[in-house]
């Protein structure tokens, strides 16, 4: 710790009661000399203020010890320079002491941020992220839900086979002059090759059938 050399400054203002004035700014420096000196390897300093009773004079204080300080030296530091109040700055609304490991101020009216002493907000807690929802036994597999689908589209095609075939065979045989009853021509073809209605798609036949042109060259 070095306390020397040391200068100090101070307010050409007087206050309007010196002794009630310090006997309150002493308070205020020595609870925050206890403060700073607590401080840790990367800050020592701390700030407040106060006011006296009787002439409601206010007082800001600020007070620092350089970091390598351990807490008896900062103490030690600081206590040696508010001694030199009444030399340096007696009946003064303001004064200052510096030395090479620690300095305090005093003043009237606020001479820091008020921020700088606010402590750093503590981080935000992690969120925790929630597991995947398990499968269920009622889920389905993906192979039997496209099974499923792969049956419905069939059925659906077989229904619209039999229900388009009919009107299919009338616009043939109208077209060759040839109208025909299409229920007899159509029950007379299942009759025989034992197919439905939807197998006569189904098995891909390219043309009309042999059977039902001979019933509509009848």
């Amino acid at each position: 710790m070095e306390f020397g050399p040391n200068f100090w400054m101070y307010n050409l203002n007087n206050v309007t009661d010196e002794k009630e004035f310090y006997e309150k700014l002493n308070v205020l420096l020595g609870n925050l000399t206890n403060l700073a000196a607590l401080g840790d390897s990367r800050r020592k300093f701390a700030t407040g203020n106060a006011t006296t009773e009787n002439s409601q004079e206010k007082m800001y204080a600020l007070v620092q010890c350089t970091p390598d300080l351990t807490q008896p030296q900062c103490s030690d530091c600081l206590n040696q320079a508010i001694k030199l109040i009444p030399t340096c700055c007696s009946k003064r609304q303001g004064g200052r002491v510096v030395s090479p490991s620690c300095h305090f101020r005093y003043e009237k009216d606020t001479f820091y941020e008020l921020v700088a002493t606010t402590p750093p907000p503590s981080p935000a807690p992690l969120s925790v992220l929630s597991p995947p929802p398990q499968a269920t036994a009622d889920a389905v597999p993906p192979r039997a839900s496209t099974a499923a689908k792969i049956a419905k589209t069939s059925a659906i095609v077989q229904t619209t086979i039999a229900n388009v075939l009919p009107i299919l065979l009338l616009l043939w045989s109208l077209q060759h002059n040839k109208p025909v009853k299409l229920q007899e021509m159509l029950s007379v073809h299942v009759r025989k090759s034992g197919n439905s209605y939807a197998d006569l798609l189904e098995n891909k036949i390219s043309a009309i059938p042999s059977d039902l042109i001979a019933m509509v060259n009848l």
